[in-house]
């Protein structure tokens, strides 16, 4: 059935209504309204429609950090493309596979990412005139000028289109998630974006502010749900903590999407530093968390400063398994909170038996009753099957539900170390690390030992020097005091950078494969106590 005839709904009725209203700020301070995008992404969905893609085909871009993101995403949203978001730093090789698994019949760069993109589309054998560029880049289609000759109004037969996500690889190759699969309707799609912004409070008053990448699921689906509801969405593009303060104060921002590790940098800041920022204009709940375990200290701490503004999730690109307020983070520390808008959770062993209250093993979750919104995974049904014991599905992690429900997590059941035996949760470790005042940042993995199996070993990012062998000792020591011997480091090395992805997830993967990927400072290695 054709949706040309369906009233426009989410950010096309907004456009329709207040097409003065600010839609989109850039990193540049530029200011775009609901209806120059309306414009854009009108003209831009005829653009695309004459290059041929229709409804299942498959679209990728790889943009820096600017609104011009959006065109793309709204009209492969009214053509039924299905878009696929990629950092604008892909090698080659990185996005050739992206275009290749995806079956991608165009790709939309900019002057970051033309030239590693140029031999990926020949690879891929895009057509010529679907190789699209915003800047002026030699040998692409300026996709601007291009669109500029189509009308700004509604196309006909608009049809919705989906975000296929690929995970970001941190145990391996990434792989394309299907959240739904279609048939559905341009109701259904703002519909979901209506019930995203209603568990967070948000309406056409709110100002979200973008301060991850936006080909990370966590940041681009809080500010295209902000633009479904008529609200400003503010992009940042190199996120310090001043820098976020500074846009929260002058923007008076009411909600955004943060991951832990900005939580830890911008609790460690003085409290005169804070107190030259004006922050009253957070919203309850609307400050969005996800992307990595939180220790409780660090979000207790953030609490105390902000206010309860803060809504944890636990999820990934496949759905949003739990979430959990202010107040309940405090009266339950360390939990990422209960199921999710109907969401069933377990805990397995093993064997596929339902763990007791407490017991450790893997956390699974059934998302949904119906087989059109189960996750699944592109061209791979061997990592779906795997993925799923009945109804329920697991994204590998481990952790346990206590006997009120409330879920905790301890890792990912790939990062774990078994030494002697023993289980340690490289996550455990690392939040105790990050308590001692000398730490920036610490990241966790075990390495081979003759006796033991595997031991910890720690990077560690000093905050104020390069770290030597007391450091190292108090380290050991600091840990030692909060968790048992097994579990604590016996080596240690300072590094200037524990190598996070953009979004602040440990690659953790990578440390194992290559130690060196951690950049290291002057004293490399400082052995702790054995």
């Amino acid at each position: 059935m054709s949706n040309s005839a369906i009233e426009p709904c989410g950010f096309w009725r907004r456009a329709i209504e207040s097409p003065q209203r600010p839609a989109l700020i850039g990193p540049g301070g530029e200011t775009i309204t609901y209806g120059t995008l309306y414009a854009r992404v009108n003209r831009t969905t005829r653009l695309l429609a004459s290059l041929g893609l229709v409804e299942g085909d498959h679209l990728t871009f790889a943009l820096g950090q600017r609104p011009e993101i959006f065109e793309i995403v709204l009209a492969c949203s009214q053509l039924g493309v299905w878009y696929t978001p990629a950092s604008a730093r892909l090698s080659t090789d990185e996005l050739t596979y992206l275009l290749v698994d995806s079956s991608a019949k165009a790709l939309v760069v900019d002057s970051t990412s033309a030239v590693a993109a140029a031999p990926a589309a020949t690879a891929a054998s895009l057509s010529p005139d679907c190789r699209l560029a915003f800047d002026h880049c030699d040998g692409w289609v300026d996709l601007r000028r291009s669109a500029s000759e189509f009308a700004p109004s509604l196309p006909p037969d608009r049809r919705p289109g989906l975000a296929l996500w690929y995970t970001s690889g941190t145990t391996g190759r990434p792989k394309g998630v299907m959240q739904r699969r279609p048939p559905i309707a341009m109701a259904e799609l703002t519909q979901s974006a209506a019930d995203h912004a209603a568990a967070y409070e948000w309406d056409a008053n709110d100002v979200s502010l973008v301060q991850g990448p936006l080909y990370h699921a966590g940041p681009f689906v809080s500010a295209l749900t902000m633009l479904h509801q008529g609200g400003l969405v503010v992009i940042m593009d190199k996120w310090t903590p001043i820098s976020c303060l500074e846009h929260i104060d002058r923007y008076r921002v009411t909600a955004s999407m943060m991951v832990p590790t900005m939580l830890h940098r911008l609790a460690s800041l003085p409290s005169d530093t804070r107190e030259q920022f004006d922050l009253s204009s957070l919203r309850r709940n609307g400050v969005m968390l996800g992307g990595s375990i939180c220790p409780p200290e660090t979000k207790r701490a953030m609490i105390d400063w902000w206010g309860p503004v803060i809504m944890e999730s636990y999820g990934g690109s496949e759905g949003t398994f739990s979430r959990i307020t202010s107040e309940d983070a405090i009266a339950h520390p360390g939990s990422v909170g209960r199921g999710w808008r109907g969401v069933t959770l377990q805990v397995l062993d093993d064997d596929g038996n339902a763990c007791g209250p407490n017991e450790i093993g893997t956390v699974y979750a059934r998302l949904a009753s119906d087989a059109a919104h189960r996750p699944a995974y592109l061209n791979s049904p061997d990592k779906t099957d795997g993925s799923y014991v009945g109804e329920f599905f697991t994204l590998g992690d481990v952790g346990y539900l206590d006997a009120q429900g409330w879920l905790f997590l301890l890792d990912r059941r790939a990062d774990l170390i078994v030494s002697g035996g023993a289980n340690v949760y490289p996550a455990e470790v690392e939040r105790v690390l990050l308590q001692h005042g000398a730490v920036d940042d610490v990241a966790v993995i075990g390495i081979p030992n003759d006796e033991w199996g595997q031991t910890v070993h720690a990077f560690v990012v000093p905050r104020t020097s390069d770290g030597d062998d007391a450091l190292a000792a108090a380290l050991v020591d600091f840990a030692r005091e909060r968790l048992a011997a097994y579990k604590c480091p016996r080596t240690v090395t300072f590094v200037a950078s524990v190598g996070r992805s953009e979004m602040g997830k440990l690659q953790r993967r990578k440390l194992r494969a290559d130690p060196a990927a951690a950049i290291a400072l002057p004293v490399a290695n400082a052995a702790g106590a054995s």
